[in-house]
Order: structure tokens, then C-alpha cells, then sequence
């Protein structure tokens, strides 16, 4: 596994996390955002003055680093396959590739900043915004459209278990899900009041989510 932080801060664990192991990634931004479509090839984004993603062949052995433009920076990235990727983060930043990350090119989307992103196939994807909406896209991000939340409060959270059935999370501990793809969502109850930051979908049933101040939440039955 691989974690990555402040001032260009990667560390990868071969044992469950035991050890860990501090690698070069080549740039002293903060880095938001990790993701690995295998053993050997990941990426990882951020950036607090630059535009900054970081790709990897080899495991981490070698970052090869790619500054994409000035002010502000990344939070999320995620791929659905080898060529298909999407970043988002800090004043409507947007961007996707189709060639493995050697290209990004700039998505316009006016909304506030987006915080995370889960792509369940090579054309559909969803973001997470601090406006409380999720945006969709069907054409592997060419194009967004808003899907209101019932819910105004930042979301830094979105997984989905399939096309259809999906989960979002943010401020305050509100937790949003869709079982129709985004048409329609509908806030949850929970007991947690703290800002969730990231959720997990296993199946159906099964669904995690961390928040502030070292909570953790479950689900056995779908939310």
C-alpha cells in the first residue's frame, strides 16, 4: 500500500502496513491523492501552487513527475482502465486523459471545488463538490452533469458499487446514497457528526466510511 503527504511525502508498506518505506517522488507539494491500477503502475495527485500528478511503472522504484499549471492544486484522481483517468480539486480544476496520463487535457465545469472522484466505467464517472452536489458524466468526462443531493453541506466522499447503487459523504457526517445511478438521492441517519472523508464500497451491504477525528462507520444492510 502507499500513502502520500506533505512537502512530496510518499511512503509504500510491503507487509500490511508494519513498515514503511519513504520514496522520491521528485516535487515538495502536498500530495492529496493516491490511486493504483495494479502492483506497478499508480498515480498519485496534489499540489497546493502548482498542478501536480505523479506516475509510477515500477512500484514506486521511479515517479515520473507532470506539472500541469499554477495555483491551487489536486485532491482527487482515479482511473477506470490503463488510459482512462480523471483529476479534479481546488476552483473547478478538471482534467482527463485517455492515453495513460502522457496527456491531460482541461474539462470546463463551472461549480466550486470537487473533492473526490470514482469512476465505475470508462464513460461514467461521478464527482463529489463542495456545493453538496455530485456531478455525473456518461462520455468519460467530456461532458457533467449537476445531480442535486438533497444535502448543502461540502461532500469529500464518493463511491459507487455499480452502475447504479452509490454512496457520498462529507460535512457534519452526512451521508447520501442513490440505488438509480445519481437521479435521486437520499440522506441517511447516522450517529456520527464528524466530516466524512472517505468511503468504501465492498457490496451492497457492506459499506465503510472514515471520518474526522479517527471515527469510523459501517454498514451491514446497505445504509
Amino acid at each position: 500500500g502507499y500513502e502520500a503527504g506533505s512537502y512530496g511525502t510518499i511512503l509504500k508498506t510491503t507487509n500490511g502496513g508494519l513498515n514503511w518505506v519513504s520514496q522520491v517522488s521528485g516535487t515538495t507539494e502536498n500530495l492529496k491523492s493516491v490511486f493504483f491500477l495494479n502492483a506497478n503502475t499508480g498515480f498519485i495527485a496534489g499540489g497546493q501552487n502548482a498542478w501536480v500528478i505523479l506516475k509510477t511503472t515500477n512500484g514506486g522504484v521511479n515517479w515520473a513527475l507532470s506539472n500541469l499549471g499554477n495555483g491551487g492544486g489536486f485532491l482527487a484522481i482515479n482511473f477506470a482502465d490503463a488510459n482512462t483517468g480523471i483529476a479534479c480539486g481546488t476552483g473547478s480544476l478538471l482534467m482527463r486523459t485517455t492515453n495513460g496520463g502522457t496527456n491531460w487535457n482541461s474539462v470546463s465545469l463551472a461549480a466550486t471545488s470537487f473533492h473526490s472522484i470514482y469512476l465505475s466505467s470508462a464513460l461514467t464517472g461521478y464527482i463529489a463538490a463542495a456545493n453538496g452536489n455530485v456531478y455525473k458524466t456518461i462520455n468519460g468526462g467530456v461532458n457533467w452533469s449537476v445531480q442535486s443531493t438533497v444535502n448543502t453541506n461540502p461532500l469529500y466522499a464518493v463511491s459507487f458499487i455499480d452502475s447504479n447503487n452509490g454512496f457520498a459523504g462529507g460535512w457534519a457526517g452526512k451521508i447520501v446514497k442513490t440505488t438509480n445511478g445519481g437521479a435521486n438521492w437520499n440522506l441517511l441517519t447516522t450517529t456520527n457528526n464528524q466530516t466524512i472523508n472517505k468511503i468504501f464500497t465492498r457490496d451492497l451491504n457492506n459499506v465503510y466510511a472514515a471520518a474526522d477525528n479517527m471515527r469510523y462507520l459501517a454498514t451491514t444492510n446497505g445504509g
